[in-house]
């Protein structure tokens, strides 16, 4: 029995198509409703044009305005989040909402355009283009929306046209011309729609003419003048520029063309930051003969099999070409690709497979053509499954850039980001290790990423009383970009509480001649001055921090600052000594001579008896001396002064633990877990309390989290061993 093309499915008609398509959307991205903001959102929290109400201005005629958080000139995109910033504040489920009505519309015009050039399966197109996961970038992403915008406008450009071509009117083509407009002060990627008609042309007709070519001339004249205007705007911000030679950028372009291709038809382990790959080799001449071999094969077999493929391909490769490393741009130190920038090209490749499909369906038998609901099923919820995963990345930024380094463990922005959520959540240990691994791969040439993850580590450390390495690394920012403000600052700061004053004032005046309103820096000059034996010019640094920060004043006059600051100095300088015998101690420690660091100690205890840090450090010699109830006094006088000393409720539990006083041990452990809740040592030490204190299961958690909080700490994964074993031979033996 011979095949016939099979009747049209419901989806074909309009209504029932339309609901069908937005109902895809809604529930394959559904997990983009308990999103929120992550990496270039910060664009919605911290620029200043999008929440102001003034800020349209700024947005539309003072660009540098937004330049510390978007280089690019995309008014239009801003003006979309200054209108929903005056609605729903920074609240993300609004824009989360926002970019799926945006993806639904750009999925509806792309059906109707495909209806429009009578491209078989247009509906099955479309509905790959809903809910392939190569798009949830564009759409869960917020900032991602200058691909939703762009696109909806280039479609529409084109749709006005092709109905201008059909029925020529002037209203017409300025109407498209108009559209074009838009679409490229939303992302100016877009500036390849004259080619595109071009494209249209020669499918329709076989060829274009010179009429043609003039009419997309007006287009390609916009384009540039926007794209120019872009580009300008974003070579103030950041002036990159790659070496490489044009046979490299070709080689670049066909991978990436393959790679894109790639992740349409197998759209497995989709990554917010790709690796970059070689510039040469044998798989990139390869990828660059075989792209210009199958443009060949479609030149050639044009007549056999349509003009359609040759179209299709063409339109995704002209489309993707502004961002296939012809032209520079930042990202390109990150990766070569990245999944946003197919979200409008992809769609010539979907619309070439669903014609495919559709024809071969339609030559099968009736009976097995009946099937195509249960093919369409096979196809689509693979994909929308897919997507639902993969939107449940952007939950969060731990989450989101937890993704991308378990997909590319070099990407060191990712890193760097990581950790400054981390931070955020005050998991600095977390965070120390995710910028430990940002240095591990660091880049040297890209000086501003250097100095300040170097600035974020120096923080970590500073936080942590380890002042030296923090020094260090404030100097490496430095080396990195001298004019780093955050490096001068942290670094003078630093030195002042070293005493080290003249080499601190000079740094703050580097740092005030760089940002001369910056009012922390006057205040801390006014700090060094002060004890450089200055009052008269420490005055004046204050009274310039009050006149800067108006809130400065509710502290008092600068001249009450001013004379505190004096008082306070004048009872600093009688910790000097108690300070030097502690310095003594520490250098006696270090060359392994504990009872002539106990004698230091004991005399700084004498000069400053309210010191946490020197009881902490007699216990600590006590204890290592044997003389352990000797230790546990020690421990006990510093929290005294401080119940919330990490440091001695640390050493407390560690001796208890020692001396198998596993109640008190824990009692510690528990009361430092409440105050620094990321130590994972800390929920080693209570584990192994619990499971001496027959608490298996308890302990069992305890080594869980402490594994969570650091995957390395060999003691919490050689003890969680320990316990399992006994929990499954039924024995209760004492932890290791």
């Amino acid at each position: 029995m011979g095949g016939q093309a099979p009747r049209n499915p419901p989806s074909d008609r309009p209504v029932p198509a339309l609901l069908a398509l937005c109902l895809l959307i809604a529930v394959s991205y559904f997990p983009a409703t308990l999103a929120g903001f992550v990496w270039d959102d910060r664009v919605l929290s911290q620029a200043k044009p999008v929440q102001a109400l003034s800020g349209l201005w700024h947005i539309w005629f003072e660009p540098r305005a937004l330049k510390e958080y978007e280089g690019h000139y995309w008014p239009l995109l801003y003006t979309t989040f200054w209108l929903e910033h005056k609605l729903w504040g920074l609240k993300p489920l609004g824009y989360h909402l926002v970019n799926l009505l945006l993806h639904a519309a750009v999925t509806c015009l792309l059906w109707h355009l495909l209806r429009r050039l009578a491209v078989p399966g247009a509906w099955l197109a479309a509905a790959l283009f809903a809910v392939h996961p190569v798009h949830v970038e564009p759409v869960v992403w917020v900032i991602g929306r200058k691909d939703l915008l762009a696109s909806l406008f280039y479609i529409a450009a084109l749709l006005a046209y092709i109905r201008f071509i059909e029925a020529p009117r002037v209203r017409r083509y300025l109407g498209a011309l108009a559209l074009f407009v838009l679409g490229l002060l939303s992302k100016s990627m877009i500036l390849t729609l004259p080619v595109a008609l071009l494209i249209w042309h020669a499918w329709k007709r076989g060829r274009v003419t010179a009429a043609d070519a003039a009419r997309a001339l007006p287009f390609l004249a916009v384009g540039l003048a926007v794209t120019v205007l872009d580009w300008r705007s974003y070579k103030d911000l950041e002036n990159v520029s790659f070496d490489y030679t044009l046979i490299e950028r070709a080689l670049i372009a066909a991978q990436s063309l393959w790679f894109y291709a790639g992740k349409l038809l197998w759209p497995a382990h989709l990554a917010v930051v790709y690796p970059r790959w070689p510039t040469g080799g044998p798989l990139a001449w390869a990828a660059l003969s075989a792209a210009a071999a199958l443009l060949l094969a479609l030149w050639h077999q044009r007549r056999r099999l349509g003009r359609g493929p040759l179209t299709a391909v063409l339109f995704f490769a002209v489309t993707l070409s502004p961002t296939l490393g012809f032209f520079d741009y930042g990202y390109m130190r990150f990766s070569f690709v990245a999944d946003r920038y197919q979200y409008l090209a992809g769609a010539g490749l979907m619309a070439l497979l669903a014609a495919a499909a559709h024809r071969a369906t339609g030559a099968l038998p009736a009976v097995i053509g009946r099937c195509r609901p249960v093919a369409l099923a096979l196809i689509l919820l693979p994909l929308s499954i897919l997507t639902w995963q993969q939107a449940g990345i952007y939950r969060d930024e731990g989450a989101f850039f937890g993704h991308i380094t378990a997909l590319n463990p070099k990407a060191r922005s990712a890193y760097y980001n990581l950790g400054g959520w981390l931070r955020e959540q005050g998991r600095e240990e977390q965070a120390l290790a995710a910028y430990n691994q940002a240095l591990a791969h660091l880049d040297p040439s890209d000086r501003s990423a250097a100095a300040s993850l170097y600035v974020n580590l120096g923080v970590i450390h500073e936080n942590r009383g380890q002042y030296r390495e923090a020094g260090d690394f404030y100097r490496r920012a430095l080396q990195a970009k001298p004019r780093a403000g955050d490096a001068l600052y942290n670094l003078a700061r630093l030195l002042n509480g070293d005493r080290e004053y003249r080499e601190s004032l000079e740094l703050y005046r580097r740092l005030i001649a760089i940002a001369p309103d910056n009012a922390n820096a006057h205040a801390g000059m006014a700090d060094t001055l002060a004890w450089l034996g200055r009052p008269r010019q420490a005055l004046r640094s204050l009274e310039r921090a009050q006149a800067l920060d108006p809130a400065r004043r509710r502290q008092g006059t600068a001249r009450q600052q001013l004379d505190k600051m004096l008082d306070q100095i004048g009872a600093r300088q009688s910790l000097r000594q108690a300070d030097a015998n502690y310095r003594k101690a520490l250098e006696h420690h270090r060359q392994g001579r504990p009872e002539e660091a106990l004698a230091a100690l004991r005399q700084s205890r004498e000069q400053s008896p309210d010191s946490v840090e020197i009881h902490t450090f007699i216990g600590l010699i006590n204890e290592q001396a044997g003389r352990l109830e000797q230790a546990a006094a020690d421990y006990r006088r510093a929290l005294q002064i401080d119940p919330r000393s990490v440091q001695a409720l640390n050493r407390l539990g560690a001796l208890r633990l020692r001396q198998q006083r596993y109640r008190e041990a824990l009692e510690h452990f528990q009361a430092l877990a409440k105050i620094q809740p990321d130590f994972a040592k800390v929920y080693s030490g209570m584990g192994v309390a619990l499971y001496n204190l027959k608490r298996p299961q308890e302990a069992l958690r305890s080594f869980e989290k402490a594994l969570s909080l650091d995957p390395a700490l060999q003691e919490a994964r050689v003890n969680r061993e320990h316990v399992l074993q006994a929990l499954k031979g039924g024995s209760n033996s004492p932890a290791p």
